[in-house]
């Protein structure tokens, strides 16, 4: 293998300019495929504090129609985020944990006592099962729970770096603060969550009042409806599925006022009915992006090797008259664009973290929810499983752009590669 190596950068320092073609190539192909890869596993992988997505439903809207005819089709239907109320009730479903339920995100001023310079923020309302379904990491204090929330307790969470740009330390659970012009006392301080794991986003954590958790409406229908996105933890979630399927069913069956949409609540809770949770339309869209971005350079790439196999012949023919097998001939090329490829898909992956890192805030609009500027963190980038896919993209390209161009340039007979030295 050292001889391999030995060979290698010879040939590499003696064809620069291809080396450097190769290299570039390689780098840029690995740089948009790895790009596409690590925006993929932020959206979707088990990020703090979302560490246990996998066994996670998200429920965020419902639809039900209501029966008749009317002149125009969607006076017929309801749309809205889901009451409290029928969160409570999805409680007892089996294969069901927790359950924790937020607002949608806002805006609001948080200022210290006897300050007028105020600090914007992004707050969200929580009930007390939202801390049992997150797990965040607390610096200072604790969070809030029932009974907090039973008395209307004016205790609320916020982020490290909040507590840094206010107070200019972390360490401050029971310090009071004006949020909105409401004196509150921050019950505890969480490590800062990005933006970009938007569900359990924010700056600010408050506890719902018990008003905001009742349901005053009168209809049947207008109780599922209120201003809860519902986060469940599964102990089953196979079970919790089929739970929640039959819940919606019975629920269906047993009045004439509405129907609850089941196709519409499987894609707001994140799983099919039937128990299938791959969206095979999402990754097919995915493979094809990752093909086009991996194999069309592969395909320019061996199309460079090819040209320069064929000025290679002439030293392959001597080398199988002096009894070198094709194996041999296919190993010392295939060392030579591993190499390469290992240079250029190292230099590709660089530089795929720093397109990452610095347009985090122009991808804001697409990967969030509220607009923040999203923070980047280790886990994101560094992980075993973006490791494992920067091997195999490695491997594809070497295969694809080396191994083809190579055996069928050795094939050639030793007459006719002898013959074209000149």
């Amino acid at each position: 293998m050292n001889i391999y190596l030995r060979q290698a950068r010879t040939m590499i320092g003696q064809h620069k300019l291809f080396s450097t073609i190769y290299i570039v190539g390689t780098a840029l192909s690995v740089m948009l495929t790895m790009s596409v890869i690590i925006l993929t596993y932020i959206k979707v992988a088990p990020l703090y504090p979302y560490n246990q997505r996998n066994m996670m439903l998200e429920m965020t809207s419902l639809r039900i129609e209501l029966p008749g005819k009317a002149e125009f089709a969607d006076r017929n239907v309801q749309m809205g985020r889901l009451s409290y109320s029928l969160a409570e009730r999805l409680k007892t479903l089996k294969g069901v944990s927790y359950i924790g339920t937020k607002t949608k995100p806002n805006k609001g001023q948080l200022s210290l006592p006897n300050n007028l310079q105020a600090t914007t923020a992004t707050y969200v309302y929580t009930d007390a099962g939202f801390w049992d379904v997150f797990k965040f990491k607390f610096l200072s204090g604790k969070a809030y729970g029932e009974a907090d929330i039973l008395r209307a307790s004016s205790d609320i969470v916020i982020s490290e770096s909040l507590a840094k740009r206010m107070f200019g330390a972390s360490e401050i659970a029971g310090r009071q603060i004006l949020f909105n012009g409401m004196l509150r006392r921050v019950a505890g301080v969480v490590a800062d969550v990005s933006a970009f794991v938007s569900e359990p986003y924010a700056e600010v954590w408050l506890p719902a009042s018990p008003q905001m958790l009742q349901n005053k409406a009168t209809k049947a229908s207008e109780k599922l409806f209120g201003t809860w996105d519902v986060y469940l933890l599964t102990s089953d979630k196979k079970q919790a599925q089929q739970s929640i399927a039959d819940f919606f069913k019975r629920l269906n069956t047993s009045q004439k006022e509405f129907q609850v949409d089941l196709r519409m609540l499987a894609e707001s809770a994140n799983f099919e009915m039937t128990g299938d949770e791959f969206n095979y339309a999402t990754l097919i869209l995915l493979g094809i992006l990752v093909v086009g971005l991996l194999v069309i350079p592969s395909l320019n790439l061996s199309s460079l090797i090819s040209s320069r196999m064929e000025k290679r012949l002439p030293e392959m023919g001597i080398r199988k008259a002096f009894g070198a097998r094709r194996s041999t001939l296919l190993w010392q090329v295939m060392v030579e664009n591993v190499l390469l490829t290992a240079i250029g898909s190292l230099i590709g992956l660089l530089l795929a973290y720093v397109l990452v890192v610095s347009n985090a805030s122009a991808l804001r609009s697409m990967l969030t929810q509220t607009g923040d500027d999203p923070i980047i963190t280790i886990e994101m980038l560094f992980n075993s499983w973006i490791i494992l896919f920067t091997i195999l993209v490695c491997l594809t390209v070497n295969i694809l752009a080396a191994v083809v161009p190579g055996c069928l340039s050795l094939r050639r007979n030793i007459v006719d590669s002898l013959n074209l030295k000149k």
